[in-house]
């Protein structure tokens, strides 16, 4: 592995330059292509990149590093009520203006076959924006020193992906939306020599230094635990900590037809009681898509920006669904910049006052759970969610930890666990980064606390 890319680490000027890069190439092939609609043409332009270092280890030692930097461009085309989508990479090239043009033409000749769209999204003059947020990103040196040579001795095994991520969206009437942020986000599992393994993640913009290491190394002691026998519980109701992982899992089920309005419009959606005002979460539970952290762009694919902060679930209570412009049309609704497949970009749910530190003390007797596994909806009108254990669930017995678990499958209402069962969420919150790279790296995550939950129903 070349030393050099390890010890790779951009300067402010250099990250300057890669974004000046990138956002005047995406600038000139806006232009390129908006000066050259017909009058009775619209076209929304997205762009979608990176400059990302990808360092695989295992072994607690690297053993791949590869670095992304690419471009894609998504090119909406608009004609009367006909609409077609094209996607390609945006290369810089002193060809790219020709190619852009061609691809143009062939779009145009393209749309005018398709049927007419009856909710077609045509673009609106609205204010610009410029987002960039810079971080003190670690070269792979620092990561070997700071988190690898720590764990000396141990199997630890995962990705660490660190730089720049770039959104961009321009469209015909005018409007011009730039986004950029620095970021990290580790994923890895410290495995025993069984097979059983240990999960977790952290993320942000600027680099802990020893500190990443902190919680990584805590976890080795539970690592030695799962030499031990396992448990076979029995089906039925316990009292669970759910890690903020764990609660992360069960938060990300509200986007999966869940707070969309135009699954809500249409019947499918899994809250439609909540929505309705028929059943609630608890009180201590409140939902919010906040921007404020910089981490994801406030604009949606057709040039919207949403507000800083949207209360979704207030105090137990459904206040907002959120909404696309298409939804909006097709409804007769008023749109709140949610992208078209309405799902939560930016969510963080309030803190409580359970200290972490104190939360398996407090669980008592019951199931200690960091990771959750294969969610999915097993019956969307009561908000059922089904799922497994997995990653180094332990039993606890008057808040000391026995011994691992068999995993198991619960099955349990968002209605239930996320209401009169719910006794507490630490105080503390945290980022539970979104770590998938398909197709590109993704951004944000969700901040969560985690949650003591009392007759979490297994069963098998």
């Amino acid at each position: 592995m070349s030393q050099d890319h390890l010890k790779r680490k951009p300067s402010m000027d250099d990250k300057k330059h890669n974004a000046s890069v990138r956002a005047s190439t995406f600038a000139r092939a806006a232009d390129t292509l908006l000066d050259s609609l017909a009058q009775d043409e619209d076209l929304i332009l997205s762009y979608a990149g990176e400059d990302v270092d990808y360092l695989r280890f295992n072994g607690a030692t690297f053993r791949q590093a590869t670095r992304v930097d690419d471009g894609l461009l998504r090119m909406t085309l608009i004609k009367g009520q006909k609409q077609i989508v094209h996607e390609r990479q945006l290369t810089n090239d002193a060809h790219e203006a020709a190619e852009l043009r061609s691809v143009l033409a062939n779009l145009r000749h393209s749309v005018a076959t398709l049927p007419d769209d009856p909710y077609v999204v045509r673009p609106a003059p609205a204010d610009s924006s410029h987002e960039a947020h810079r971080g003190q990103l670690c070269t792979g040196e620092a990561f070997f020193r700071d988190v690898l040579e720590p764990s000396a001795g141990l199997d630890l095994v995962g990705i660490h992906q660190s730089g720049t991520s770039y959104r961009g969206v321009a469209h015909s009437k005018g409007l011009r939306h730039w986004f950029e942020t620095d970021g990290y986000a580790t994923d890895y599992s410290l495995f025993h020599n069984n097979g059983k393994a240990v999960k977790g993640t952290f993320a942000g913009r600027d680099w802990l230094g020893t500190s990443a290491c902190t919680r990584l190394l805590k976890q080795a002691a539970i690592l030695e635990r799962l030499g031990q026998e396992p448990m076979r519980l029995k089906p039925g109701k316990y009292d669970v900590y759910l890690e903020p992982a764990a609660t992360a899992d069960l938060i990300a089920m509200f986007s999966y037809d869940g707070v969309s309005a135009a699954c809500l419009r249409q019947g499918t959606s899994a809250l439609a009681l909540l929505a309705e005002g028929k059943r609630k979460l608890s009180p201590k539970v409140s939902l919010t898509e906040d921007f404020s952290s910089g981490l994801v762009p406030r604009f949606n694919d057709f040039g919207e920006l949403s507000p800083q902060r949207l209360p979704i679930v207030e105090r137990g209570k459904f206040v907002n669904s959120l909404v696309s412009p298409r939804t909006a049309k097709e409804y007769g609704l008023a749109s709140n910049g949610a992208t078209s497949e309405e799902y939560l970009r930016s969510p963080q749910v309030a803190g409580g006052t359970l200290e972490s530190a104190h939360a398996v003390t407090q669980l008592g007797t019951g199931i200690y759970i960091p990771n959750l596994h294969y969610l999915n909806w097993s019956d969307r009108q009561g908000a059922r969610v089904t799922g497994m254990t997995r990653y180094a669930c332990m039993w606890v017995e008057n808040g000391n930890i026995v011994a691992p678990i068999v995993d198991m499958r619960f099955d349990e209402s968002l209605y239930d666990c996320l209401g009169d069962k719910l006794e507490d969420c630490t105080k503390e919150l945290e980022l539970v980064p979104n770590t998938g790279s398909y197709e590109g790296r993704q951004l944000g995550g969700i901040t969560v606390p985690g949650m003591l939950i009392r007759g979490f129903s297994f069963t098998l």
